[in-house]
Order: C-alpha cells, then sequence, then structure tokens
C-alpha cells in the first residue's frame, strides 16, 4: 500500500517546504526545489496573476522557477511563463526588485491579463502535474512530512480498536517506523487477523 497524494498532503508539504523552512534551502533535494519554485508560482499567479509573480520577491528566482516549471513538465505553465520573461528587454528578467518593477511598469497590463487567463485555463493540469510530480519524486519528502500526523492518527484509531485502520494509516510507513510503532502494527495485524478468524 502506497500513499495516495491530495492536496492534504500538498499543504502538509508547502507548510514545511515553502512556510516553515526547517532547513536551509540549499539541504533541498532537488524535487522539493522543483516543489518550492513551482508552488510559490502557483500561489503568486493564483492570488494577483503573472504581475504579482514578477512584481513579489518571487520574481527574483525567475530564472529558477522557469527551470522548475520545466523540470515538472508543466508544459503551460512553462510557455506562460516564457512568454512574460519575452516582454522584458533581452527577453531577461532582473534578479534586483526594483529593477524588475521599474521594467514591469512599462510592460503592458492587458499582454500579462492574457497570460494570466492561459494560466487559469490550464491549471486543472497544473494541479494535476504538480500531483503527479510528487507521487513520483517526493516520495520520502511525503513519507518524512506526513509520519507525524499519521502517527497521531495511528494511535488514535489503535486506543479505539480500530486495527484496520491502524494497518492501512501505518503501513506505507513501515519502513520508517520507531520500533514501538512497529510493534503497534504487529500488534494491529494480529488483532485484525484474530477478528476476521472468529
Amino acid at each position: 500500500m502506497s500513499i495516495e497524494v491530495d492536496w492534504d498532503i500538498v499543504s502538509e508539504l508547502a507548510d514545511h517546504l515553502v512556510i516553515r523552512d526547517d532547513k536551509e534551502f540549499s539541504e533541498y533535494t532537488d524535487p522539493e526545489k522543483v516543489f518550492y519554485y513551482s508552488y510559490i508560482f502557483m500561489l503568486e499567479v493564483n492570488n494577483g496573476g503573472i504581475h504579482q509573480f514578477l512584481f513579489n520577491y518571487s520574481g527574483d528566482r525567475t530564472k529558477e522557477t522557469l527551470d522548475s516549471l520545466h523540470q515538472a513538465r508543466f508544459s503551460d505553465s512553462t510557455r506562460m511563463l516564457m512568454k512574460a520573461i519575452s516582454l522584458f528587454p533581452s527577453s531577461e528578467v532582473p534578479v534586483n526588485t526594483k529593477d524588475r518593477r521599474n521594467l514591469l511598469d512599462r510592460i503592458s497590463i492587458d499582454k500579462l491579463r492574457e497570460l494570466d487567463n492561459l494560466f487559469y485555463a490550464t491549471s486543472d493540469d497544473f494541479d494535476s502535474a504538480l500531483l503527479i510530480f510528487i507521487e513520483k519524486n517526493m516520495r520520502q519528502s511525503v513519507l518524512t512530512v506526513t509520519l507525524s500526523s499519521a502517527i497521531t492518527k495511528a494511535d488514535s484509531e489503535f486506543r479505539n480498536k480500530n486495527f484496520n485502520s491502524v494497518i492501512d494509516i501505518l503501513e506505507p510507513y513501515e519502513e520508517c517506523l520507531s520500533p514501538s510503532k512497529l510493534t503497534k502494527l504487529k500488534v494491529a495485524r494480529k488483532k485484525s487477523a484474530a477478528s476476521k478468524s472468529s
């Protein structure tokens, strides 16, 4: 049994990697970096369009974001960001916030809105692609981030004698469980087997 990646898990990953920032960015794995830049891009564009992405400090990392979108195969978003970049002189987005904002003021807001509409029209594809990217590339990150909440749920189910639920919750984490939690899983399996045979 494996963990099915859903938007609750995406939120947990975002909380861990984007908001809490428990470790140095240089310590992130390549897939974690791709997730980070792609997620920030999605948040910014959904909140205030490509203009907001470029205007805010997220625009400092336009190149890294473009590379991440490309690596994760978010083709529509990659094309959209490339078109936005092409609106800048020499197709280069300044890393310096002040310089970027000065140039951004000279770009037609209508052209940026067209790009927003492209993103909104394909945002479901982006969402699906993000889930697929996480499932394929971030298994260990998902396990690490969700382990604590899974153990809490499993403990509650164990107290309530819902042993099948304990098994369903803990099995995906079996390889990284502490000895005490492995014992709990073994007990749940025995209790479940005993109830089926009686």
